[in-house]
């Protein structure tokens, strides 16, 4: 097996598992919730979530992470795309697979990524620790997948 099957695999393997962690979350789940929306401390030394996130939302990211476990496999034809599909929607997917994690690792200025300024809350170690640099590597290997696609 070559290292761009194995980058293949190993991005499906985690976007399939983020899939189905939001489906858990939008069913009803609560376990690791707590450690994956990013909140804010209050002035009693708690924290509270920046926001709730609705189960409809949380359905709608499962199936883009779902969709997208796919994109790595189709792109070193462990997965046939379907006729209609041609090789070039693969590369366009993993070009905006990089952009997209690539931006999430750098954050928005606030309360995610290496630009965050709310730190010392849960999440904010959570993403200082695991979150911003699985969003790098995601990054990474799309990129790499890229260069290496047809």
């Amino acid at each position: 097996m070559t290292a761009t099957e194995l980058t293949a695999i190993a991005m499906a393997l985690v976007l399939a598992a983020l899939a189905a962690i939001h489906v858990y979350w939008a069913g009803g789940g609560r376990w690791g919730l707590a450690y994956a929306v990013p909140s804010r401390p209050t002035e009693a030394g708690g924290e509270h979530p920046v926001f709730i996130p609705p189960r409809t939302a949380t359905f709608v990211v499962a199936a883009a992470l779902a969709s997208s476990a796919v994109v790595p496999l189709a792109a070193v034809d462990l997965v046939p795309l379907p006729l209609l599909l041609p090789p070039v929607w693969t590369r366009g997917a993993l070009a905006a697979m990089a952009i997209v994690f690539s931006l999430r690792a750098l954050g928005e200025g606030r309360y995610v990524g290496l630009t965050k300024s709310v730190v010392g809350t849960t999440f904010a170690t959570w993403d200082r620790r695991l979150y911003t640099p699985l969003c790098a590597a995601m990054a990474v290997a799309a990129a790499f997948l890229w260069s290496s696609a047809p």
